[in-house]
């Protein structure tokens, strides 16, 4: 009797401790999925915002662009309206280029001395104007040349002019230390002007390398693309050349463009 008690014992004791191995194993298994799950919450909840954070900043970019772009608008529309305010911003400037820029003193726009352009001249004419460039000690200089200088040859690629441009930027740069420069992009050629020399359709092509090499180098370049589309009907009939009221416009591209930067 003693011994069937004595092995009910141990049987039960068996038993209490294999329950006991059972319910802590549960317990554990419970707990690391608790703990997993909680992981896997919390790195839910991190992607969660993470990605809210991204959208509220793209949502925060894209509607400052939106500003700029409305702003950029309504300042363009406002100048082209007051012709005296597109003038009046140009009162320490000066406009030097080939016989699109001529159009400026022409019209009587800005006083004769402003504006040093001729036909045929390219932008390696510039330095042959120093002395009369610091006459004026001029706040700003725009640049307005490429037509001549394309249908020159002397830089049939891109690259090679927008580096001749480069020193002619960089010697301004050096002579006039209190001025600003800004390179214009070249107006394209259209109709009868584009069709008068292969090599004007390769103007787009120009302007990027001139872009790029202002941005490599900090100059400021001014896109006049915008309003040379716009205005494509103020050409005149030979399709280089610019009538009166085209200035106006690119006058205040060039406002805007210097705004930009």
């Amino acid at each position: 009797m003693k011994k069937s008690v004595t092995s009910l014992d141990r049987n039960s004791k068996i038993l209490i401790i294999a329950l006991v191995f059972f319910v802590v194993a549960v317990i554990s298994i419970m707990s690391y999925q608790a703990w997993k799950n909680k992981n896997v919450e919390k790195e839910k909840i991190s992607r969660g915002i993470d990605y809210l954070t991204s959208l509220e900043n793209r949502d925060v970019a894209s509607i400052s662009e939106q500003i700029d772009r409305i702003k950029a608008s309504q300042t363009m529309e406002q100048l082209e309206a007051d012709e005296n305010a597109v003038w009046k911003a140009f009162d320490m400037a000066m406009i030097l280029g080939d016989s699109r820029a001529v159009g400026f003193r022409f019209y009587e726009f800005l006083m004769d001395a402003q504006v040093i352009a001729e036909s045929g001249r390219k932008i390696t004419d510039v330095p042959d104007d120093m002395d009369k460039i610091k006459s004026i000690s001029p706040k700003q200089i725009f640049l307005c040349f490429g037509l001549n200088d394309i249908k020159s040859g002397l830089w049939p690629e891109p690259e090679d002019y927008a580096a001749a441009y480069k020193e002619i930027v960089m010697y301004l740069n050096q002579e006039l230390p209190g001025t600003t420069i800004f390179i214009n992009s070249i107006l394209p050629a259209t109709g009868a002007g584009y069709a008068s020399f292969e090599g004007y359709a390769r103007i787009p092509e120009y302007n990027a390398a001139l872009q790029e090499m202002a941005q490599e180098n900090g100059y400021k370049f001014i896109d006049n693309s915008t309003v040379a589309y716009e205005y494509a009907d103020l050409y005149e009939q030979d399709g280089l050349h610019l009538q009166k009221d085209f200035y106006q416009h690119w006058a205040a591209s060039m406002i805007m463009g210097g705004m930009k930067q």
